[in-house]
């Protein structure tokens, strides 16, 4: 999905009733998500409990890229308010992840599970988690390769812009 026009024209507005996209087939660098907006994106605990991450975005096992994107006034019930990443190494560059919120895990981006999101000159700011780190957390096995990357004004009950822990 591209625009013509950039992230500021071309909005895709969830109305919180689920999330903008959603990569679960091993998709790979071709998939390529460019200029555009996802906002107010909402992730629910579903009747298996499975469908619960990622207020914008969920992305289970697979290597999308995200370029000039604006993810911003999305939540999710349990983990990663803007993106979840479960497996696999997506591509984020020159992307906006701000004023997400999650419950636990994550308000910007949460990585999970093998594989290294590469994240590049991207502002990650303004992300609210109510039990863990505001901005982004990586966990068990997952890694991120970040560069030339602002994070700031993120809050989580740890009080942290950034977590890693790994089990």
């Amino acid at each position: 999905a591209r625009s013509a026009g950039g992230p500021e024209n071309c909005i895709i507005d969830c109305e919180h009733f689920g999330r903008g996209f959603f990569f679960h087939s091993g998709e790979g660098p071709d998939a390529r998500v460019e200029g555009l907006t996802i906002t107010r994106g909402y992730s629910v605990i579903s009747a298996d409990f499975t469908n619960h991450n990622g207020g914008a975005v969920r992305m289970m096992n697979c290597s999308p890229v995200f370029a000039n994107c604006i993810i911003t006034r999305n939540h999710s019930i349990r983990t990663g308010g803007g993106v979840s990443i479960e497996g696999g190494s997506p591509l984020f560059v020159n992307c906006t992840i701000s004023s997400n919120w999650a419950l636990s895990g994550a308000g910007g981006l949460l990585g999970n599970g093998d594989g290294v999101p590469v994240i590049r000159n991207c502002t990650i700011a303004g992300n609210e988690c109510h039990y863990a780190s505001g901005g982004m957390e990586f966990l068990y096995g997952s890694n991120a390769s970040i560069s030339n990357t602002i994070v700031w004004g993120n809050i989580g009950e740890y009080g942290s812009q950034i977590d890693t822990f790994h089990a």
